[in-house]
């Protein structure tokens, strides 16, 4: 966000490295990735914003209102919904 606001120095290069996850429904690890920043790459402070609902809550969220990566249970189950370039870790 900060190169993206003109706050990189023009001599330097950034990249933004770690895991996403992977598309692949037989998959059972994250891809690595690793992207250079400059200031066409619009990054927005939600791209690696993660919302775990409670199981429990009296008034329960609706994942549906929601564009980012949510973790749910279901039927004792843990789900996890995520928009296709969600940053797992970096």
């Amino acid at each position: 966000m900060g190169v993206g606001g003109g706050f990189g120095a023009p001599d330097h290069r950034y990249y933004r490295v770690g895991v996403r996850r992977d598309p692949d429904p037989n998959a059972v690890a994250p891809k690595p990735f690793a992207e250079e920043i400059n200031v066409d790459r619009e990054e927005i402070w939600s791209d690696e914003l993660q919302l775990f609902h409670n199981p429990n809550a009296k008034r329960p969220l609706s994942p549906d209102q929601f564009g980012i990566t949510q973790h749910v249970f279901e039927n004792g189950e843990a789900r996890s919904i995520a928009p296709e370039k969600t940053v797992l870790a970096r």
